[in-house]
């Protein structure tokens, strides 16, 4: 079952599958739980995580750690349903490609020189932040850098078998085509789910992950009559196996209960124990039919889920560039308009200048010519610099 905290859901798919997770804490505050999966080598996996009804319109950041290492995160808008599934399945190589990620073998080493306690500490952890953020800006796609795989010592390392790695690259329909760039609003996340990661056996061995035997799709159990011994039912048993339609089907049956029906060889006609046998084969047939069929078409709900999210991508992204070109526009507007307003304010200075000066000219070739007899040259400063010489010659 999916880890759950303030109305968020949160799981380990390992092949495509939700993986059982074991022994779950919650934290003292709240914000933070953990549990424990089984880890297998070789296994692809991806975390996959919903958010809740209230939050929705929220812009958040779902940010992904493997064994300490930052991946980029994951943004989640108002361009997102609730019915969504955000995930994060590997490190984005290209803007159609990731690097999944994949539980791998760790590298031991008895070199005290190539030590590192801090990559030890944090191995074994996958973890997920939810933050509330404000995108600030979005560019071209860049790659995801690789981190070197290193050496582990072996030293306090022994329950720690797997680790997380890379494997080849593959086609992402829902690979992001930009980058948006953010700022954290509050100074902690909202929740924190932790998933520790153990081989299956060392789970069962310090007592995380229950006990139980392995299962069989194609057994069945066959019932034995109440007053045969518990101890009968549970000791004594064969295992017969019959052609059929799948190869090894395998059917348990009582000793006990095989005793009793060969002391009875005629309590039925063979007919309809023949008719009863056949029909056996028929029915595990139909059942694995059915399975195949929902396996299946849960293949085909997730392939539609993740072509419609990459539309979504999409739509969001476009989106997004549309809101950044009409904010560019309306700035580079408003610098315009402030130009024009600046231009428009300077002619009318100019103009009232030109009006001030016409009318000093005048008064001034009127005294001129009332009260001087001769030529008087007369020189006035309309601007810094800009002498105009208002000299009148007598008549």
């Amino acid at each position: 079952m999916p880890l759950e905290l303030q109305g968020f859901k949160a799981w380990i798919s390992v092949d495509g599958k939700e993986t059982p997770c074991y022994g779950i804490e919650e934290s003292k505050d709240g914000k933070g739980i953990t549990g424990w999966i089984a880890s297998e080598e070789g296994k692809r996996f991806s975390v996959k995580w919903t958010i809740p009804v209230h939050l929705r319109g929220t812009t958040m950041n779902g940010e992904v750690q493997v064994d300490g290492i930052k991946c980029r995160g994951v943004i989640m808008d108002e361009a997102y349903s609730l019915t969504d599934i955000h995930y994060k399945a590997g490190l984005d190589t290209s803007a159609t490609t990731i690097a999944p990620f994949l539980f791998g073998s760790v590298k031991l080493t008895d070199d005290d020189s190539i030590v590192d306690a801090s990559l030890s500490s944090r191995l074994g952890d996958i973890s997920l932040s939810i933050w509330r953020i404000k995108l600030l800006s979005v560019k071209d796609f860049s790659p995801e850098a690789a981190p070197q795989e290193q050496e582990i010592h072996e030293r306090g390392m022994k329950a720690i078998k797997h680790r997380v790695k890379l494997g080849d690259e593959v086609f992402n329909v829902a690979a992001d085509k930009l980058i948006s760039y953010t700022r954290g609003i509050d100074k902690e996340p909202l929740v924190t789910f932790t998933f520790k990661y153990r081989p299956f056996d060392v789970l069962k061995a310090n007592g995380v992950a229950p006990v139980t035997p392995a299962s069989d799709e194609n057994r069945m159990t066959v019932d034995v009559p109440n007053d045969e011994p518990l101890s009968a039912k549970i000791e004594e048993s064969e295992v017969i196996q019959f052609d059929g339609p799948e190869e090894n089907e395998i059917v348990t049956v009582p000793v006990g209960a095989k005793r009793k029906a060969e002391q009875e060889p005629d309590r039925e006609p063979k007919q309809e124990q023949e008719l009863k046998d056949k029909s056996v084969p028929e029915e595990l047939e139909g059942t694995q039919a059915m399975a195949d069929r929902v396996t299946a078409l849960e293949g085909d709900i997730e392939t539609y889920q993740d072509a419609l999210k990459f539309c979504r991508d999409d739509l969001r992204k476009h989106q997004q560039d549309v809101a950044i070109q009409e904010e560019i526009l309306i700035n580079r507007q408003k610098e315009l308009k402030a130009c024009q307003d600046k231009l428009e304010a300077r002619q009318a200075a100019l103009k009232a200048r030109q009006d001030e000066l016409e009318i000093l000219k005048a008064r001034h070739s009127a005294t001129v010519s009332k009260n001087l007899p001769g030529s008087k040259r007369v020189k006035v400063e309309a601007a810094p610099n800009d002498i105009i010489d208002l000299t009148s010659e007598p008549n």
